[in-house]
């Protein structure tokens, strides 16, 4: 058996490909859906202005009719605002279809009601004129008319209303009682008003009161009332239920108008109530509000840190075995009956210690005895020049005050002799103790000396024999 030829073979089929050709199509759909009350995409249609005062219920996207044919929809509803005398009106704009490209100039609109329950349309009556209508023209106010619709006498009776009705048939009934001849006498009296009557009848039947028209408009309101009998039915259905279940229980509806004051009253308290607490939260969150944006990075900052915290977490079970032998070495070490002696020791090392570095520090930091009596030690040996110790001040001549070099049996009258030489932040006298000739002066001088001294370096060529010898350290240079 022998393979088929590369040529042959059948090609596998794109998958990214068709992946892509079905989100296109996808997307197309998705924008066809969205797009589809305000038409298919590209296509054309006759646009058509109209101007009104009154577009009632009417919205976009509601029909344009003709002949009770749908040839087009409201695109759009626009204010037009009043300018000098004239009102503020309504911009429709209409697109029809493209078998409408051309209208008589004397073209009407009228809006009708398609629904009781408030839908309505947009009925265009073409006229005979010879000039036509171009797209974009538009139609002034003046020819649209308007339809009563059964929505708006509806809205005549509103809970308000009805109260009022209720009333006054119950002060009218009030009024009636007793009053029976009375009655009597206005029925027989309406016969005077028959001839009025009819004259008022006639004029609503002329041809200027346009009854025919609100008969049609009636029978349209009546037929459109057809469709949605049988939810009517439904509704008025479930509202005799409602109505039956809330009058069945016997006192219930009154219990619960008599207890509805009580409860709206605690209701009120309760709010009244509830009033300081919201405040001071509102307070709280206008308070909370500039820190709101601080929450984001602060939380993200804690789940880096618990983030890096996570390794060193796991590093803790051999550091703790480590330990253990450590703190089982310092238990040890804490029990040997050894150890709190050489701690009482190292304690009063410590101590003294202390003492000595609080003198010896600030007088070497500060005025650099030890380099001053390192330098001036030649002259203490030979007995010569004017010697500066951290210990004892001698100054004198070649051979001292009154050659106090030897033992005399008396002190020199200049002699100049410091035991214990102030030495510290303030004053340095190792270095700086003044020479009075002719005056004995045989402890600290008077007066505060000046804290700084003489900055000492060894003679040339000590650093290089050090450093050759390997007793002297490099220093590091400054970063």
């Amino acid at each position: 058996m022998t393979a088929r030829p590369a040529a042959t073979r059948r090609r596998a089929p794109d998958h990214r490909a068709l992946g892509a050709a079905a989100l296109a199509v996808m997307a197309l759909v998705t924008y066809i859906s969205y797009h589809a009350s305000d038409g298919l995409p590209l296509q054309r249609h006759f646009r058509l202005f109209v101007l009104v005062t009154d577009p009632g219920r009417l919205v976009a996207h509601d029909p344009v009719r003709v002949g009770g044919l749908r040839v087009g929809q409201v695109a759009r509803i626009t204010a037009v605002p009043g300018e000098g005398t004239r009102p503020p009106a309504a911009r429709l704009e209409l697109a029809l279809q493209p078998s409408f490209h051309s209208l008589p100039a004397d073209t009407r609109l009228r809006i009708r009601s398609a629904s009781p329950l408030g839908a309505n349309y947009l009925e265009l009556e073409p006229g005979t004129s010879a000039a036509r209508l171009r797209s974009g023209a538009t139609l002034a106010t003046d020819r649209t008319t308007t339809s009563v619709q059964a929505t708006d006498l509806l809205d005549i009776f509103d809970h308000a209303t009805a109260r009022a009705v209720q009333a006054g048939i119950r002060d009218t009934a009030a009024g009636l009682a007793g009053r029976g001849t009375a009655v009597n006498d206005t029925i027989v009296g309406a016969g005077d008003l028959l001839p009025p009557a009819t004259r008022v009848l006639m004029t609503a039947g002329s041809p200027g009161a346009r009854l025919p028209r609100l008969l049609s408009a009636s029978g349209a309101a009546a037929q459109a009332l057809g469709p949605v009998g049988e939810p009517l039915r439904g509704l008025l259905s479930g509202a005799a239920t409602t109505m039956a279940a809330v009058g069945r229980p016997p006192g219930a509806l009154d219990r619960v108008i008599v207890t509805a004051p009580g409860a709206m009253a605690t209701t009120t308290r309760a709010a009244e109530r509830l009033t300081p607490p919201l405040r001071r939260l509102t307070r709280l969150a206008r308070l909370l509000r500039p820190a709101a944006g601080d929450v984001g990075p602060t939380l993200t900052a804690l789940a880096r840190t618990l983030t890096a915290g996570v390794a060193p977490l796991r590093a803790t079970p051999p550091a703790a075995a480590d330990l253990r032998g450590t703190f089982a070495a310092v238990r040890t070490l804490a029990h040997d009956p050894d150890t709190s002696g050489t701690l009482r020791r190292a304690t009063d090392a410590m101590a003294a210690l202390r003492d000595f570095l609080g003198k010896v520090t600030p007088a070497q930091v500060q005025c650099n005895v030890f380099g001053i009596f390192g330098e001036n030690g030649s002259s203490v040996i030979g007995g010569t020049g004017t010697p500066e110790l951290g210990f004892e001040l001698i100054t004198a001549g070649t051979l001292g005050a009154d050659n106090e070099a030897f033992q005399n049996s008396r002190p020199a009258a200049n002699l100049h002799s410091n035991a214990d030489p102030i030495n510290d932040y303030q004053e340095c006298e190792t270095g700086n103790e003044p020479y009075v000739p002719g005056q004995q002066i045989l402890s600290n001088p008077p007066g505060r000396q000046s804290n700084h001294t003489r900055v000492t370096s060894p003679p040339a060529g000590v650093r290089e024999r050090l450093a050759a010898a390997g007793l002297l350290t490099p220093t590091p240079p400054a970063p």
